[in-house]
């Protein structure tokens, strides 16, 4: 039936995506997406997009990108899948920070926060608060980064997401430094160091 042959699409796009393929990952989603059509699953076409979204982005295909995340934003919406519209906003606020368009990143990464926290996916919570405090740290605004990366520690604290909560310490470490604030630097690095196991090498 036309659902199992769509899920297996969009399952292919999965692996692809996973092992790097990612212009066989595009064609196995518009796949996914021919068929899902048939079937009306709204539902999987929201997930498909999403994904597909994904794919464009690694391909630095950003307009295709943000085209299929409004797609699977929208389609997420009607059928109340408010998780994937949350990870849609914050993959449009990647793409847009990847573009430096920084207001429009800031805008999609707050519309996935509320999500999140809507639907309580504090996954999607910290990830977003830490990339947010990126983006602003890339447009020099030390007072909204840090307030970010803070969030980002008290969420990523909820669900023992200890790589996440380092990172934001050290990343409030180097802003403070910035501002020469050595107090406040140091305390964050020493935060950090503690958790300095859970940090990629």
């Amino acid at each position: 039936d036309w659902d199992t042959v769509t899920k297996a699409y969009y399952n292919e796009g999965n692996a692809q995506q996973k092992q790097s393929n990612f212009v066989e990952a595009v064609k196995s989603y518009m796949n996914a997406i021919g068929f899902y059509k048939k079937i009306v699953n709204q539902g999987i076409g929201a997930m498909v997009y999403n994904n597909m979204g994904n794919s464009y982005q690694k391909l630095q295909r950003y307009s295709e990108a943000l085209e299929a995340y409004k797609k699977a934003i929208v389609l997420g919406t009607k059928t109340s899948n408010r998780g994937t519209v949350a990870t849609a906003y914050y993959n449009a606020g990647s793409a847009y920070n990847d573009m430096r368009k920084y207001k429009k990143a800031v805008s999609n990464y707050l519309k996935a926060i509320n999500f999140g926290l809507d639907i309580e996916d504090y996954n999607t919570v910290t990830e977003t608060y830490y990339n947010l405090g990126n983006t602003f740290d890339d447009i020099d605004w030390p007072e909204q980064s840090v307030k970010a990366y803070q969030m980002a520690i008290r969420y990523g604290k909820k669900i023992s997401d200890w790589p996440t909560v380092a990172k934001s310490y050290s990343n409030i470490g180097k802003v403070f430094l910035d501002l020469e604030d050595h107090r406040e630097s140091m305390e964050a690095y020493l935060e950090a160091i503690k958790l300095c196991k859970y940090l990629p090498d």
